[in-house]
């Protein structure tokens, strides 16, 4: 009798122990998809500040690109076709890569630490997770009338704009440097992790000419841009009388 009663005892017992370690796993299986929800979303959180600081100047605050310089970000199908060019990886590794390596017929530097840029993997990959998170269906007012589309690689020279130009204004000049030119040269002109000061003694030595046409033109085979297609002679103008005034406070 004793036997048999220790028997269904420990049966239960056995029972009840697995419906505890079931109810266990389940419960921490949910518990690590939070975790890494909520790490996913740290990661995003960091890749926005880092894209701010790095990215937002090319490629627009919202990912909205810059047209005919450098491509949208904030698509549905970011880089649909990159089949093209022969990369069958993920989308992940596709943008990883673009970060990390650069791409020198769109003008994107290299930002990994590996390639000489200033970022590191984690950060590589923070910045990875940001813009991943615009990928597929936004709410609306998020994602402009974009398409994703390659920018082509800029000519060599760009056709000078015309029109009438007053004196530059700094004021406005700085406000223009501010919105283009400052992710990489800084808002100080002193010179960023991309591109290099516009202050120092040797460049501020040079002629208006020599900036006029080197925001024009770009510098090939570096990462400035020509510019002559996005802003107006009266901007370039502007944008030259406020380097002098910070020239001249140097």
């Amino acid at each position: 009798m004793n036997v048999a009663r220790n028997l269904i005892v420990t049966t239960i017992a056995a029972i009840l122990l697995m419906a505890l370690l079931i109810a266990i796993f389940l419960g921490e299986s949910a518990r690590m998809h939070e975790a890494a929800l909520a790490q996913k979303g740290e990661s995003i959180a960091r890749g926005a500040m880092l894209y701010d600081s790095y990215c937002a100047g090319c490629h627009g605050k919202r990912g909205e690109g810059l047209a005919g310089i450098y491509p949208p970000l904030n698509v549905e199908n970011l880089w649909e076709g990159r089949e093209d060019i022969a990369f069958y990886g993920s989308l992940h590794d596709f943008i990883a890569l673009n970060i990390s390596a650069g791409h020198p017929n769109q003008n994107m530097p290299s930002w990994a630490d590996d390639y000489g840029g200033p970022l590191r993997d984690d950060q590589v990959e923070d910045l990875v997770q940001f813009v991943m998170n615009w990928q597929g269906p936004q709410p609306p007012g998020v994602r402009g009338e974009v398409v994703a589309t390659p920018t082509p690689a800029p000519e060599a020279t760009a056709e000078a704009p015309t029109g009438p130009v007053e004196p530059g204004d700094p004021e406005r000049g700085g406000e223009l440097f501010a919105n283009t030119c400052a992710s990489c040269h800084n808002t100080d002109a002193k010179g960023g992790a991309l591109g290099p000061s516009l202050v120092r003694p040797d460049i501020a030595a040079q002629d208006d000419d020599f900036f006029r046409e080197t925001i024009i033109n770009g510098r090939p085979g570096t990462a400035m841009p020509p510019w002559g297609g996005t802003l107006s002679a009266q901007d370039i103008e502007d944008i030259i009388a406020w380097l002098r005034e910070r020239q001249a406070e140097e």
